[in-house]
């Protein structure tokens, strides 16, 4: 199909999820490295009570630990379906232009709260990487599908 038929291009969605996919495939990669043994003393301690101690919750108890290789857990998955689903988006046709900044505008509402949590709560590398997909998602609202929209709009007969 011409880019006009299909809607339009979308280079900078598609590289939002791209990285999106790779962020979730780097953290799962991350977190399967097995972390050097604690240190004696505080640091020994705070992992002992993080694998032992109970958090009461609704349903069942779980330790901090748990709690955290879930909430590590959701991240991956998280990020590899956004990714998953953009691309899939993008494949139907015919391409609507409305519908894929539409969701680029959810992705990017998205993205800068996820940057914003994690410059609070995590360290560089996640921010980087959503601070990268966000940034593309931001052009992606502005860019995508405008140049062959506006080209196509007079093609059709």
């Amino acid at each position: 199909m011409s880019g006009a038929s299909s809607g339009g291009k979308f280079p900078w969605f598609t590289a939002t999820c791209v990285v999106l996919i790779l962020t979730g495939l780097a953290h799962l990669t991350a977190s399967l490295v097995t972390p050097p043994p604690p240190k004696p003393g505080d640091e020994e301690t705070l992992m002992r009570l993080l694998q032992t101690f109970p958090v009461e919750l609704p349903g069942r108890s779980r330790t901090m630990l748990q709690l955290m290789t879930g909430f590590g857990h959701f991240f991956t998955a998280a990020c590899v379906a956004m990714g998953i689903t953009g691309l899939t988006a993008l494949r139907v046709r015919p391409r609507s232009v409305p519908t894929i900044r539409a969701i680029a505008a959810v992705y990017l509402l998205a993205g800068v709260s996820f940057t914003v949590l994690s410059i609070v709560y995590w360290f560089i590398i996640p921010t980087s990487l959503l601070g990268v997909t966000t940034v593309l998602c931001a052009v992606s609202v502005f860019c995508d599908g405008r140049v062959a929209a506006a080209s196509g709009a007079g093609a059709r007969p």
